[in-house]
């Protein structure tokens, strides 16, 4: 089972879907293909990480945070 992504380098998206800055530094957009139980899996977790931390989690943050291992 494999992950496919594609970059979205123009700056049109970005004014379409406006998104908070949460990362303060600066961005690229990557569409994320996965199987939906994946999602939905990643959305349990992020909804049990909001309300143990009361913050918001998102599944990005969830995504992000294991991809620090590998950059």
């Amino acid at each position: 089972m494999g992950f496919y992504c594609l970059l979205r380098k123009d700056k049109e998206f970005n004014k379409i879907m406006p998104r908070s800055n949460k990362l303060k530094v600066p961005t690229v957009t990557y569409n994320l293909i996965m199987p939906v139980v994946m999602k939905d899996n990643l959305n349990k977790k992020a909804h049990m990480q909001s309300k143990e931390l009361g913050i918001q989690v998102s599944v990005a943050d969830l995504i992000r945070e294991q991809l620090k291992d590998y950059t």
